[in-house]
């Protein structure tokens, strides 16, 4: 059966309340997703309340799967996962500063230019 646009919305918050996002998650979410799909098919007429009935809301089950990890687990992934975010984040701070610096360095060299262009000679002839 094909997924609603509700059902697809539902999973993405799901997946955004999780914590990390490595092979494990993306196992357990094709796993819920398999599960709903089997659930729709048995229930055609299923409404999304049905499905948060019989699941879960996504807050639920984000914190159901987040307290079956191992602290340790979860603490390295949560580690892992605030590197990743502060290296994109700097790196996106220094892209920035050097596309400053070189608009800077580029305007200053266009006023140079500016500069040394001849715009108006005036030439007298005289006898």
């Amino acid at each position: 059966m094909q997924m609603s646009k509700e059902i697809k919305k539902y999973l993405k918050e799901i997946k955004l309340l999780l914590p990390a996002f490595s092979k494990e998650e993306k196992k357990f979410l094709r796993d819920l997703t398999e599960r709903i799909e089997d659930y729709l098919d048995e229930n055609p007429n299923a409404t999304m309340q049905d499905i948060e009935n019989q699941f879960g809301t996504p807050m639920e089950i984000a914190q159901s799967y987040m307290s079956s990890l191992d602290l340790d687990v979860l603490l390295k992934r949560l580690s892992i996962s605030r590197f990743v975010r502060r290296f994109f984040a700097i790196a996106a701070i220094c892209m920035i500063l050097g596309l400053c610096v070189y608009s800077i360095c580029m305007y200053k060299a266009y006023i140079c230019y500016k500069d040394t262009l001849v715009t108006n000679s005036e030439t007298v002839i005289v006898d």
